[in-house]
């Protein structure tokens, strides 16, 4: 089935529903900075306050234009955040030094990310199960959802784990850019 996009504005406490594969669908929640995205997928049509109850699988800092494109709809009315879902309650992320191996840093998602220095220094054992620190695509996301279902593997589930996966993405990507 082909996908149909309406422009939209981001509306924090929106719920947000997800198209996956073989006509699935999950839901996600705007929050000030990130997306928090649940753990359930369906085939039917459920209303924001069902969807909000259920438990969260993990939060993302995803781009702005999988809403204001229109590739995820908003549906219902915008509901308050919940305090667990507010950006200072939220997990921190790790940022990894892409030019330095072994430099990580656990950064709080409600700090001002132009700031030289942000972010705790830790160890690599210190960074096991958060999030890296990016920016996702909405196809990215997408993909991590039907991996996550299908019970596929999954490159940024596995980075949870093993920190170092992200340095040398990072650095070869960033590498690739200068050849």
């Amino acid at each position: 089935m082909e996908r149909t996009f309406k422009k939209q504005q981001r509306t924090v406490g929106s719920v947000v529903k997800i198209p996956l594969e073989n006509g699935f669908h999950g839901y996600g929640r705007i929050l000030e900075n990130d997306i928090a995205f649940y753990d359930f997928r369906t085939t039917e049509e459920l209303n924001p306050q069902e969807i909000i109850q259920k438990p969260i699988l993990f939060i993302l800092c995803v781009n702005d234009q999988a809403i204001t494109k229109g590739y995820w709809q908003k549906i219902g009315k915008s509901i308050p955040l919940e305090n667990h879902l507010l950006s200072q309650n939220l997990p921190p992320v790790v940022w990894v030094d892409r030019f330095k191996s072994g430099v990580y840093r656990l950064v709080h998602r409600n700090v001002n990310y132009t700031e030289k220095d942000f972010g705790e220094l830790v160890s690599r054992q210190a960074c096991v199960g958060y999030e890296c620190f990016a920016v996702w695509a909405a196809e990215n996301t997408e993909k991590r959802l039907n991996d996550y279902f299908a019970q596929r593997p999954n490159f940024y589930e596995q980075a949870k784990q093993n920190p170092d996966l992200y340095f040398e993405t990072q650095r070869n990507n960033f590498t690739s850019l200068l050849k």
